[in-house]
Formats: structure tokens, sequence, C-alpha cells
């Protein structure tokens, strides 16, 4: 092993290959090519995108057929890319059921023909963590984070906050930042620290 290593990192000029055979690369090979894969496919957030919308009835339900004629008027009118479940559509008002069944239902809809961003925030950063390790994120291409509302945390705490969420998900994260609502700012040294260190 150690004469193969050397090999591949010029410390060698031959190598045994005796005692290797494909299926000790083989998962090499396969972890190479989905990583591969991945990268190369995910859909890309560019564009012209629009936060969704959710319609209820007059009763309080989710409205999901008028739910279906949204997405496709976006998807007929060519809409870059769809922001589902950001604060505006009515996240703070659905259930997690509803969010569930909303994200599920737009997924198979859009079908893989535009990129969807997926709201997953709130000011508890163990509650969101555990839902991006725990739901269902595919046909997600990336996740819309607003800031950690009310708390009013210090930067070290913005900055603990989105590292956190970055370390529970592959998907690229935007970060939400709207000081007018969640009564705290993200600064740019933040955001800066946060594109460097995670």
């Amino acid at each position: 092993m150690v004469d193969f290593l050397n090999y591949f990192f010029g410390k060698g000029d031959s190598v045994e290959f005796t005692n290797f055979t494909v299926a000790h690369f083989l998962p090499i090979i396969i972890a190479a090519g989905i990583i591969f894969f991945v990268y190369r496919f995910r859909k890309e957030i560019k564009g012209m995108g629009v936060a969704i919308v959710t319609p209820f009835t007059k009763e309080g339900e989710v409205d999901y057929a008028a739910l279906e004629a949204l997405v496709q008027m976006h998807l007929d009118c060519g809409t870059d890319f769809l922001c589902v479940l950001g604060t505006t559509g009515e996240t703070p008002t659905l259930t997690n059921d509803e969010k569930r069944e909303i994200r599920k239902r737009i997924i198979k809809q859009v079908d893989g023909r535009m990129p969807i961003m997926a709201g997953f925030g709130g000011n508890c950063t163990r509650n969101v963590v555990e839902e991006l390790k725990t739901e269902d994120l595919t046909g997600i291409d990336a996740i819309l984070s607003v800031a950690p509302y009310y708390n009013k945390p210090v930067q070290e705490g913005v900055y603990q906050h989105y590292k956190a969420i970055a370390q529970a998900t592959e998907l690229p994260i935007y970060m939400y930042n709207v000081p007018g609502r969640t009564g705290v700012n993200i600064l740019p040294s933040t955001v800066v620290r946060l594109a460097k260190e995670c």
C-alpha cells in the first residue's frame, strides 16, 4: 500500500499491484462518480426567481389546486427558479405536515424543469439542523435560511447558527437577511467568514 501511495505522490518509480484488485478501488470510484454527478448536475440558482406564496381556502386549509396553478404559471412563463416555503410562503402559519406536503407536490410538479430553493429557517438552530437532517431533500437544489429572528444574536451567534446549518447539509445555503423583520443584521464580515470557513 505504501508503494502504491508513493507512486501517486511522486515518491517512487514503481508500484506493486499484486495485492490490489478492482474491488479495492471500487468504493473510491463509486464515491468519486457520485460526487461528480451531484456537483455536475445540480441545477444552478441564477436568473429571476420567485418566492411562491401559499394559497389558502376560505376555511384556512392549503389550497393545493391554486398552488398547482401558480407553479404551472411559472413553469409556462419562464421563471428561472422557485423559492418554496420562504416567509412569503406563510411558513410561520403552516404545520410541519403541510410544509412537507407542499414541498412534495411542488417537487413532483416541477419534475426537474427548474431549480427549487426551499426555506428551512428559524430562531432555534437545533430545530433547523434537525429538520435538514431528517427531511427528504431530494429534488431541492438549495436552502434559503432566514437569520435567527427575535433572539437578536450577536455576530458570533449568527456565525455559529449558519455554521451548524452548513454542517447539516451538502446543499448550497442562501442567507436571508431582513433586519426589519428579524431584529438582527447579518454583517458582511460574518458572511465573508462563513464563506471562507464553512
